[in-house]
Parts: structure tokens; sequence; C-alpha cells
């Protein structure tokens, strides 16, 4: 039976989160009690504020009237955009150096800390909303590995998007790896075993997951802690309050680098994506479907690579990449299919092309798929605390379960940013192949003359796949083996 450690709230009564049997039976109570907090739950009464470029406090205009904000008109608020991709949620800050004593004035170059972003994920919680919040009246049972306590303590919410929540605008300390917020900035989320029976150690190790004797489940849950001393932090360096921007997701410090997320009613670590008992991963980037069939995703995933300009210059350049718009290729033009290329973009674009045709091969991850589906790829932000990378999926279950989707993104996403970036790098001026037949083989006539060849396989892992010799010699036409040259049907 699954099993993942479900702390008591309130109760006190240490019980098993069975997800194999979820109900509202066998979850434990959790436990609100504002009083406890000193101050009202009611995050979204927190007056609205903006901050400038360097982190400082904007005061709104007088007249503002929270009940018709319009963020459209925030500045702040803008949109990321990057070709063919708009991001939904304000998941990105500014860099300051915090620690400074003068870190607000305007000659301060040295940018540690990510101030004043969101972390919104693009599902919804069981427990009403998308956004990470720091709450102040929500308690369940953990262990604290520094006091050596186990027994209630604040636990982290994802709760519905406020413009003016403080308890949703985080800060992240890129050196010690510490996450906390405006509102209060002396608690950090902070990863702890959930009791002192199911987790080894009596609870007292943080970074510990929960084993059922046949596989890892996950670790710990998200509480509000104090924040452990800057000093301490560098010199000890307690991973259960450090947490990294992953491809798309916030993942743990600790050993195993689990994402944070959704086990309702609470927040905490998951080894896998989408596991039993409606507990997923909380996803900060931005999704896209791309076609599995490369006859549409090469131009596709190239469009949110490339500015609309440079796009259409590599669709028609050189005798590969044109291969990318299957409406440059005219079906009774033969004679320019080959293997040459004209530069190293049309390199590029020829070793794109070859290991797409690899995977469908013999012994290819998709050599027995249909190819008529879509697989999902994620791209982040490139303002902090993101790194503005992309991802077919980090974990078990993340974005693309089967292997053949994730294997056709990963060959899409790694040509594609090789290409953006010798782009970037070199002056390069595209070439329309006017004449075909100087991409033809010149010692070929047509696709082949009969003779009987090896037949290839597939080998490696996506993207560093490879056609190579299989190990058992079958002789078979010529005109089914020419891997070097493109193939209009493929």
């Amino acid at each position: 039976m699954i099993r993942l450690a479900q702390p008591s709230c309130y109760q006190l009564t240490a019980v098993l989160f069975r997800f194999a049997h979820v109900s509202a039976q066998n979850r434990p109570q959790s436990f609100y009690r504002p009083e406890w907090s000193g101050e009202p739950e009611s995050e979204w009464d927190d007056p609205p504020f903006e901050v400038n470029e360097n982190g400082e406090v904007i005061p709104l205009p007088e007249d503002f009237d929270p009940e018709n904000f319009d963020q459209s008109l925030n500045p702040n608020l803008e949109r990321f955009i990057i070709p063919g991709l708009e991001f939904e949620w304000q998941n990105y800050g500014v860099w300051v150096d915090l620690h400074n004593e003068t870190w607000h004035n305007d000659t301060i170059t040295v940018n540690e800390t990510c101030h004043s972003f969101r972390l919104c994920s693009n599902q919804q919680s069981f427990d009403g909303g998308k956004c990470l919040t720091m709450s102040t009246g929500f308690f369940c049972q953990g262990c604290d590995p520094i006091t050596g306590i186990c027994k209630l303590y604040k636990h982290g919410r994802v709760r519905p998007y406020k413009p003016n929540s403080q308890r949703q605008q985080w800060v992240w300390d890129k050196e010690t790896k510490q996450l906390r917020t405006i509102k209060n900035d002396v608690e950090c989320l902070t990863l702890m075993a959930v009791d002192n029976v199911t987790f080894p150690e009596l609870g007292m190790d943080p970074c510990a997951e929960v084993y059922d004797g046949q596989i890892y489940y996950g670790g710990g849950y998200a509480y509000n802690m104090p924040c452990i001393n800057r000093t301490e932090m560098l010199e000890h360096n307690y991973l259960h309050q450090q947490w990294e921007f992953t491809e798309g997701l916030l993942t743990s410090g600790c050993p195993h680098g689990h994402p944070l997320a959704d086990i309702f009613p609470f927040i905490g670590v998951a080894a896998e994506d989408l596991m039993p008992g409606g507990v997923f991963v909380y996803r900060y980037g931005q999704e896209v479907e791309v076609e599995k069939d490369f006859k549409e995703a090469g131009k596709q995933i190239l469009n949110y690579y490339l500015n609309d300009t440079t796009y259409s210059e590599v669709l028609g350049h050189g005798c590969w990449c044109s291969t990318l718009d299957r409406s440059n290729i005219d079906p009774s033009d033969v004679d320019w299919r080959g293997p040459a290329i004209v530069d190293e973009v049309d390199y590029l674009c020829k070793r794109w092309y070859m290991a797409r045709k690899c995977i469908v091969s013999k012994d290819g991850v998709c050599q027995s798929d249909s190819m008529t589906e879509t697989y999902t790829i994620s791209f982040d932000h490139e303002e902090c605390p993101f790194d503005g990378g992309s991802t077919c999926g980090y974990t078990v279950g993340h974005l693309n379960s089967e292997a053949c989707c994730g294997a056709a993104c990963e060959i899409d996403s790694h040509f594609s940013e090789q290409i953006k970036e010798y782009l970037e790098e070199h002056d390069w001026s595209a070439r329309d192949m006017e004449d075909r037949r100087a991409c033809k083989c010149p010692e070929c006539v047509g696709r082949g003359n009969g003779n009987p060849v090896k037949e290839k396989c597939c080998t490696g892992e996506p993207p560093n796949v490879e056609l190579v010799d299989c190990p058992v010699e079958r002789e078979i036409e010529v005109a089914h083996v020419l891997l070097d040259y493109f193939d209009p049907d493929f």
C-alpha cells in the first residue's frame, strides 16, 4: 500500500495518510486558530503595495480602490513575453542586495537577493488557490531538528492570488537559499519531518524520506519556522531551509531534491508528480503543447526560441533547416535530397532531423508510437528567481509521463537551444538554396540502387542518440535505409 506520512493537526494523534484510500474519514483535520498567530488570518486585508526596482515600497494613490484594482495598469505586473509565449502569473522579481545597509541606493551593483516575486502554480490546489502563502494561523505537527521538539508549528498554505497580499510576495537569498516573505522576514519556508514515528531518527532528520519497504514516496512538509541566522546558514549549510528554483519547480535543498507539492490540506515535497491520492507538484513555468510528429514539431518549438525575423530566416535556410517547414518541400523534386549542409546552423538542423529519425527507428523509444499526440514543454522566465531555462520534465510523471513524449521533447528543445545559442554568438546570414541540386548526393541517383546494406538501430539517451549498425545484419533495400538523406515521409 502506498503511504506517506501525514501530520496530526490539533488532534495530536499520529496517523498515516494512505494515498490508496483517500477520504474525509481517514484524513486528519487541519487546525486553524487565528488567535494563536497574534493577528487575524485575513491576509487579504493587508494594504496593497508596490515596490520599485530597488525593492522600496511605493505608496499607493489616496484614491486607490482595491475593489476595482486593474492588474494591467500596474507596471510591476507586466507579462513576460518571448516568441510565442506569455506568462499567466508574475512569478519573478528584482535582484537587490538586502544585506547591505544601503541596499536601496541606486549605486548598488551586488545582486544577491531576489525580491518581491510570487509563486503561483499552473494548477489549483485542493485548498482553493494557486499561490504559495506564508500562513499565520494554520498549525500542524512537525519536528524541529534545531530544538529537537515535535509539536504544532505554523504550516505553509497555497491560497488564491491576491494583489494586496504581502504574504504572497517572496524574497529568496541566492547565497543562503532561504525563502521568506515581505510580510514576515523572520520566518522561512522550512522542510521538516511530520512526526517522530514514521520518520527515521525520531523525526530529527528533516531531509528523510518516507519508505514503504519498496520505494521512496516523498519527504517532509513545509512549515513557517524562524529563519536560521545567515552566518549559521553559510557556516553549517542547513539543507532543510534551502530551496532551489529548478526547471519550473521549487525544489528542496535536501539531497533528494524533491519539488514542492500539493498534499491536501498540506504542502510538502513529493518524489513523483501525479501520485495516487491527488498529490501533484506545483509547476511555475509557462507550459505549451507541441505536436509529437516531427513534420510539425520542428517549426512549432523553434518559434518559442527565436524572434520572428530569425525564425523565418532559419526555416528557409540551407538543405536541412528548410525541411522544418514542410511547405518548402516539393514532393516531385528529388534532386535536392542528400547529406549536404551549407553551414553550422544547417548542420544542427541535420543532426536534429537524424536524432528524431533515430527514435522512431529500430530500438528507438518511439519505434512503435503513432506520433499522433503532443508533448509538453515548460519555459521559465529569465528574471529572478528563475533562469530562463526550459524543461521536458524534472521527475517521474512531470509534464511527459510517456517515454516517447519525453524523448521527442528533449531532442527538440536541445537542438532549438543549440541553434539559438549559435545565432546569438555568431554573425550569421541565412542562405536560401535556390538550386536544390547543391544539396544532392553527387554519387547517388534517386533514393537508392537496391544493394544490400546493414540495418540501422537507435542507441543512446535523448537527446544524444545516434543510428548504428544493428547487432544482427539483415539485407534490406537501400531505399529503406538511406538514413543520411531527407525522407519526406518522416
